[in-house]
Order: structure tokens, then C-alpha cells, then sequence
């Protein structure tokens, strides 16, 4: 058994102080409901009951049904209906149906069925409206039918109103005049054409000024004029480029040409617009091959050499022609330069007429919108009159057509609102809510402890044993078999063993107090017999009762002692425990009861007489007074080894438990678990009828030393006083 530590015990406080309440489950709740089963019981008598009378209180009404439908009669069908005659022909379904369960035609069917008579009309202030509540009509959209229920107490009676009913709406439907609904067709219809005819007045209108003012497109953005604008900006834009591009060139050519002839023509050859002209570089090329030439002939001839002077003379020309080609290259550039300004002015121009243009066609287009608000103010109103005139049409037409019954009222042999399954299952699931409910509450408003799960859920502590509820519990005495009853016996086994289990070290001496939160939880019961099945297994065992303000041990054991703890406390010398009947079992009592026994158990006294008796025992246990009454019990813990917490099932309260361990918190460590008294499970009850038996055949009565646990399924459990 692992004991749990102080940060363990902490950390699962916490947890479930920030966790809150956790969901109920099926094996949480089925505990409750054996626990308060009477109460279970009760609620699910009552609400069941309550609720089956109430069923059975129910009137039984039967439900008459007829289909009817509309009679064309001689007007041809059309097959190729377009979605907007089914949804006339829906309507009017609808109205027939509205017009059907109306007040007038319900008061008429009253009368005339006989219906004043029954005791649901007789008695009510509005009988057509108890009518209208038992008559409901459904139209069906896909065979344009409409299908009619009216429910009775009586089956012929149901069958005669649904028929008086679908005969009274026939015969108000012939009788009713449509002279107001014509009239009101003609006036429509007129208003129809007339404002048709104002509609296209305001279209042509709107069109014709479209076409006087040239407007292509309502838009102010998106038209020819804004178009042509863009595309005069973007040229504008380009010829600025170019200018911009070509007015350094153009300064270099003045100033070329305003020089004198002999500079002129390498001023204008250092220009690379001039320089990079295509009959600028022919000629020079030309100029360069004469003067080679010239050169050639220089070196061979004399100076006054004819072909000398016939290649001197051509170089001239050519020279000559250089220079002209030159200045035309650079009259060229100035030409360029001027063209572009002057087409830079006329582009300036036109888009300040352009401009103009599109200002006068936005003033156009505002005026174009004045006319179409007028147009669609004409239209709106001649679609309402549309609208209306095809209401008109419809609500005409049901006087045109007639309609006609294709499945005559027929009622039904048996009550529709009863469901005998209902009335079956209905109460017992309903009893069943109520009982499980009914136990909730009671739990939740019950402060007291119920099963292990609920204090290792409240405390965080292990389960060192359960011990089934018993009434063949008593003192034991001196002679008393601690074998009998056989399965609570075997529980104080599994209490052995976890105690073993949880032992500090295997050697030495082991000092185990026993405590509980308030008087009558059994804690002396448990406190001896735990004792007497550690001395059975061989070990030397020491039972101290150390309760001095209600001691209960010498009854348990059977042994009375005048001087006892009181007296070892009070210093007087010679006391020692007293040997028992039960082997390896000593006995050291109270004595007599002092009158300061808080003061006593703080005495110094006490710590050492406990280090003695460990050096002889294998096992202290000590019954201390319940924590929650006096501090005590925290005076003697303080020199255990162990603590073990006794509680008892359907006893002990919540709040003395979170008393207790908060009292305790200092001395959390010590704490192996508790022993939970009297548990009522089925698991403690199986136990005790068969495995406690079938052990008992197998042992022959006798007191095992194995400290082996049944299985887990099997585990013992129940109270002991």
C-alpha cells in the first residue's frame, strides 16, 4: 500500500477545489438509489400514478377527414404551366383553405350540425373558436388539393360536422356576388393602360433627348469625350517627351550654324545628331577617300601634275558637299524642334476644347438623370398596379371556379389522441425521472458520507479497508471470537494487510493511532479487533486506550484496570500493560478517568513511555478520543507513526470530515487512509452471504495468519457498531 505524501494530499485538495463537482455517472448514481429507495420508491408511486390518471382523465376524440379540391369544369387544362401560374394556383389553394376555417363559416357549421348541444361548445364563451382549434386544413402543392380533419368526441358526429362544414363554405362560396371585385378589375385595369401609356411617353422622352444631346453612355467617366481626352493627354505627354529629348540638340545646331564658314562644318560634325546622318557619313567617307588620294598623288607627282589638280579640285567639291550636307542635317534638327512645338500649342488646344466638350456633356448627362428618375418613378407605379391587378385577377378567379369534394368525411374508429403505448410508457419513464430526481436532492441536501468513492473524492485518501454493516457486532470481552461474523473478520485481514503493507520499516516497532471525527463511528470496535488480528498473526501487539474522557477499551477487551495511562501520566511508577488472554496481545487501559486529561497527554511522560513499549512490540495502537469533540487525538498523533481515520457510512457528516482534516493538516504524512464502517454495498453483502462461507469451510473456523486479499470485485464492506 503506497502512502500518500503531504503534497500529494495538497495537490488533490487543490484539484478539486478548481475542478468543482464532477459529473454524476451511472455507478454514482446507482449507490443513491439503493440508499434512498424509499424515497425513489415514493416519487416513482406518485408521479407515475399522477400521470396515468391524468392520461386517463384524457377525452377521446375521433377525427373525421375529407380531400377537396377545384373544379375547372369545361376550361381546358393547360400542361405547359410556367412557375408563375403553380404559384397563382398555390394561392389560391391558400385562400380556399383561410377561407374554409373562417369565423363566419365555423359559426354557420356550429349551428347547423348540431354542435350547440355538446357539452365542449355549450359551456364555452367562444365556441368557434373551440371549433377552429378541433378543424385543421393542409393543402398539398402538389396534387393542388386540400385536405380537411375535424376532430369529435363522437365519430358520426365529427363525420356530420366536416360534411356541414365543406357545405357551408360551398354554399357561401355560390352565393357570394362579385360585382365589387369586377369593378374593382375595370378601374385597375385602366389605371394599368393609363399609366402605361405615361411610361412610354417618359421613355421617349428620355430617348430623345439622348439622341438631340449625343449622349452614348450614362456614364460621366466612361464615354467617347473622356476617351478622346485621355488619348490627347497621353500624345501631349509624348510630344513634351520628344521636345524635352531634342532641345539640347537643337541649342548645338543654332549655335553651329551662327558660326563663320570655316567653323561651321566642325562644329556641326561634333554634333552626333549631325555626325550619325546617313548622308553625312557617305560624304565624309567620301571627303576621306579624295584626300587619300590626294595624298597618293602628292607623294608621286609634282605640283602642277594634271591629275594632282584634277584630285585636289574633286576633293574640294567634296568638301563643299560635306558642308552642305551638314547644314541641311541641322536645319533638319531645327525643323523637328519646331514641328514638335508647334504641335505641343495645337494639342494644348484641342484638349481645352475637349474639356469644354465633356463639361457640357456631364451638365447633359445631369438632365438625362431628371428625365430617368421620372421614368422610374412611372414604372415603380405602374408595377404596383400590376401587382395588385393580378391579385385581383386570382381573388376573381375563385368565384369563377367551384370546388369539389374527392374524398367525402370519413371518421376514424378509434380516439387519435391516445397512444396506448404512451399511456404505457409515459407514466413509467416519468416515475423513473421523478425517483431518480427525487433521490438527488435528498443526497444532495444529506451532509452525511456515503461509500468509499465519495470520501476519496471529498478527501483524497486511500481506502485501507471497508467493514460491512452488521448487527451481530459487540464487545468481544475476554472471551469473545474475533472470527465471528466470519466476513467482517476477513475485512479486519484486508486491514492487516494494508497496515503491513504500509509500514515504515520492517523492523522495529510500529505505532498506529486510530481516530475518528465524532463519537459513535466505531472507532474502539475497530481500534481492538484490528489489535487482535495483528496479535493472531504472531506479532507482539500493545492496544492503549488512550480516550481518558469516554474510555471503551476495557469493555472491548474485557479487562478493568484501576491504574491505567492516567496514572502512568500522572508519574506514579510500577504501571505496565496488562497480558491478556489472546496471545502476543497486551492491554494497557485508563484507569481512572482524570480530570485534566488534555494536560495529561501533553505530558512528557507520555513520549517516553511509548519509546519503551516500542522496544518490546512489534505493533502500537492506540484509541484516541474523536477530533472533532478535543484537540487530544493531535497530542497523541504526535508521537505515531501512523494515523488511520475511522468513518462510518450514513453517519459521519462532511463538514466534521473537512473539520478533521483540516486539524490534521499539519500531520497530513502520518495519515495512511481510512477504514470506512458499515458499508452497505452490494460487494459487502455478496461477501459476507458467500465468500465468507465458502472461507470459513475452507479455514474450519480457525484464525489465518495470510494477510492475501479476495479479489476486487469481491472486497468486503458494512458498518460495525
Amino acid at each position: 500500500m503506497t502512502r500518500p505524501t503531504n503534497e500529494e494530499k495538497l495537490d488533490f485538495d487543490q484539484e478539486q477545489s478548481d475542478s468543482g463537482s464532477s459529473s454524476l455517472t451511472f455507478a454514482d448514481l446507482l449507490p443513491i438509489l439503493q440508499r434512498r429507495w424509499i424515497i425513489a420508491s415514493l416519487a416513482f408511486i406518485l408521479v407515475a400514478a399522477l400521470v396515468f390518471v391524468t392520461m386517463l382523465r384524457t377525452t377521446p376524440l375521433y377525427e373525421a377527414r375529407a380531400v377537396i379540391t377545384v373544379d375547372y369544369g369545361l376550361k381546358a387544362l393547360d400542361f405547359q404551366r410556367d412557375s408563375e401560374s403553380e404559384r397563382v394556383e398555390l394561392n389560391m389553394l391558400n385562400t380556399i383553405r383561410d377561407q374554409i376555417i373562417a369565423v363566419p363559416v365555423l359559426r354557420e357549421t356550429i349551428v347547423a350540425a348540431g354542435l350547440v348541444s355538446a357539452s365542449a361548445y355549450r359551456t364555452s364563451t367562444d365556441p368557434a373558436s373551440i371549433l377552429k382549434s378541433r378543424v385543421k386544413a393542409n393543402t398539398a402543392k402538389d396534387s393542388l388539393s386540400i385536405t380537411i380533419t375535424l376532430r369529435d368526441e363522437y365519430p358520426e358526429r365529427a363525420q356530420k360536422a366536416l360534411s356541414v362544414l365543406i357545405a357551408t363554405y360551398q354554399g357561401k362560396l355560390a352565393a357570394a356576388k362579385d360585382d365589387k371585385s369586377q369593378n374593382a378589375l375595370v378601374f385597375l385595369r385602366a389605371q394599368r393602360d393609363e399609366e402605361l401609356g405615361r411610361l412610354e411617353i417618359a421613355r421617349a422622352a428620355e430617348t430623345e433627348y439622348m439622341n438631340k444631346a449625343g449622349i452614348v453612355s450614362n456614364s460621366s467617366d466612361q464615354n467617347p469625350l473622356s476617351q478622346r481626352l485621355a488619348a490627347l493627354n497621353s500624345q501631349l505627354v509624348q510630344v513634351d517627351s520628344e521636345r524635352a529629348a531634342g532641345s539640347a540638340t537643337h541649342e548645338q545646331v543654332v549655335k553651329a550654324l551662327a558660326l563663320p564658314e570655316v567653323d561651321r562644318l566642325d562644329a556641326l560634325l561634333a554634333i552626333d545628331a549631325i555626325s550619325q546622318d546617313n548622308a553625312v557619313e557617305d560624304q565624309v567617307r567620301a571627303v576621306a577617300r579624295d584626300a587619300s588620294e590626294v595624298a597618293t598623288m602628292s607623294a608621286k607627282y609634282g605640283e602642277r601634275h594634271p591629275r594632282l589638280i584634277d584630285a585636289r579640285a574633286s576633293l574640294a567639291t567634296q568638301r563643299n558637299l560635306l558642308r552642305q550636307c551638314g547644314e541641311s542635317a541641322g536645319a533638319t534638327v531645327v525643323s523637328s524642334q519646331e514641328r514638335r512645338q508647334q504641335q505641343a500649342v495645337k494639342l494644348k488646344t484641342l484638349i481645352q476644347e475637349q474639356e469644354q466638350a465633356l463639361k457640357e456633356y456631364r451638365k447633359d448627362l445631369l438632365a438625362l438623370g431628371s428625365l430617368s428618375e421620372v421614368t422610374g418613378s412611372h414604372n415603380l407605379l405602374y408595377q404596383t398596379i400590376l401587382t395588385r391587378l393580378n391579385e385581383m385577377e386570382v381573388d376573381s378567379s375563385l368565384n369563377e371556379r367551384k370546388t369539389k369534394v374527392i374524398d367525402p368525411p370519413t371518421a376514424s374508429l378509434s380516439p387519435v389522441n391516445i397512444n396506448q403505448g404512451l399511456m404505457t410508457g409515459l407514466p413509467f419513464l416519468l416515475g423513473i425521472l421523478a425517483a431518480v430526481g427525487a433521490a438527488l436532492v435528498v443526497e444532495t441536501t444529506d451532509t452525511r458520507l456515503y461509500g468509499a468513492r465519495q470520501i476519496q473524492r471529498l478527501t483524497g485518501l486511500p481506502v485501507v479497508g471497508m467493514i460491512p454493516q452488521s448487527r451481530l457486532l459487540s464487545p468481544l470481552g475476554r472471551d469473545g471470537d474475533p472470527e465471528n461474523p466470519q466476513h467482517v473478520a476477513e475485512s479486519f485481514r484486508l486491514i492487516r494487510a494494508a497496515v503491513r503493507l504500509a509500514r515504515r520499516s520492517q523492523t522495529g516497532c510500529e505505532r498506529i493511532a486510530i481516530i475518528s471525527c465524532t463519537p459513535g463511528e466505531g472507532k474502539s470496535t475497530v481500534t481492538a479487533r484490528l489489535a487482535m488480528s495483528l496479535a493472531s498473526m504472531g506479532a507482539r501487539v500493545l492496544l492503549i486506550d488512550a480516550d481518558m474522557r469516554r474510555p471503551t477499551q476495557d469493555e472491548q477487551m474485557g479487562e478493568h484496570t484501576a491504574r491505567g495511562l492516567s496514572s502512568l501520566l500522572a508519574g506514579e511508577p510500577g504501571i505496565a500493560p496488562v497480558t491478556t488472554r489472546r496471545p502476543n496481545l497486551d492491554y494497557l487501559g485508563v484507569g481512572l478517568a482524570p480530570t485534566n486529561p488534555g494536560e495529561q497527554l501533553l505530558s512528557p511522560l507520555l513520549a517516553e513511555a511509548i519509546e519503551g513499549f516500542a522496544t518490546y512490540y512489534d505493533y502500537i495502537i492506540v484509541d484516541t478520543p474523536p477530533l472533532s469533540v478535543v484537540a487530544d487525538s493531535l497530542s497523541i498523533a504526535e508521537h505515531m507513526d501512523d494515523i488511520i481515520l475511522v468513518l462510518r457510512e450514513g453517519y459521519t457528516d462532511k463538514d466534521m470530515l473537512n473539520l478533521v482534516t483540516a486539524r490534521m493538516a499539519p500531520m497530513m504524512g502520518k495519515l495512511i487512509g481510512f477504514v470506512l464502517n458499515g458499508d452497505r454495498s452490494r460487494a459487502a453483502a455478496y461477501y459476507g452471504k458467500q465468500y465468507g462461507n465458502n472461507y470459513r469451510q475452507t479455514s474450519s473456523g480457525s484464525n489465518s495468519d495470510s494477510d492475501s486479499t479476495p479479489d476486487s470485485s469481491t472486497e468486503s464492506s458494512a458498518a460495525a457498531t
